[in-house]
């Protein structure tokens, strides 16, 4: 996904429907896409492409292909933050949650990542 003006926006949007994954609870690129009205690929390639600061402050784990796939690039790293949750990839269909994005932000393309104490 080119970095266009929409991209703040979308990233935004994205890592606010992460933060707000409950724990225990699975979702997907293609559900949170549904809900942005962008296609699944963009949503992954956001959280694929995620810093280590940001990796920390945001459940980007709870999120998985259709498929229950992991992010290709960091899949051993997707699988043990699951595993520290009690969460496999098999549990995709009796641990997902439909998170819809918060109204707040839904046109806010500034609305910054919040960030526990290390942040």
């Amino acid at each position: 996904m080119a970095r266009s003006a929409n991209y703040a926006r979308i990233r935004a949007q994205v890592l606010d429907i992460c933060a707000r994954i409950p724990e225990g609870r699975l979702t997907t690129y293609a559900a949170i896409g549904d809900e942005l009205e962008v296609p699944a690929r963009h949503v992954a390639y956001i959280l694929a492409s995620l810093g280590d600061a940001d990796r920390d402050a945001v459940a980007w784990h709870r999120v998985l292909a259709e498929d229950g796939s992991l992010v290709r690039r960091r899949a051993d790293e997707h699988a043990a933050r699951l595993r520290v949750e009690g969460l496999a990839p098999e549990d995709l269909d009796r641990r997902f949650v439909h998170v819809p994005l918060d109204a707040e932000h839904r046109a806010d393309p500034a609305t910054p990542l919040e960030r526990g104490p290390a942040g």
